[in-house]
């Protein structure tokens, strides 16, 4: 999925224009590995935070997340709106049989 950046971003000596989201490839595995690296730092995860879903958009751009932090509001609200929705898209089907013994 791209996205277009309101203003170019300055990335190793090149300008982007938009960013590649790449969500469709991320693994659980992926998930778990940005997991681990928050609780590394002595931060805990919070799933729907604006924060987790910077790390996730970083991961599937193959960007750093400081590259993400640093974009303008407008362009990191629009990658973190557009991670939320993919991620609550993948479970919108999903629901328990009513008298479920688990």
């Amino acid at each position: 999925m791209k996205i277009t950046l309101s203003s170019p971003l300055k990335y190793k000596n090149t300008e982007l224009s938009e960013l590649d989201l790449d969500l469709e490839h991320l693994t659980g595995q992926d998930l778990i590995d940005l997991e681990s690296s928050f609780t590394a730092r002595g931060q805990s995860v919070q799933m729907f935070s604006q924060g987790y879903f910077a790390a996730i958009a970083a991961k599937s751009a193959h960007l750093p997340a400081e590259v993400i932090k640093s974009l303008p509001v407008k362009d990191f609200m629009k990658l973190t709106n557009q991670v939320m929705l993919f991620l609550a898209d993948t479970v919108s089907g999903i629901s328990l049989p009513a008298n479920s013994e688990a």
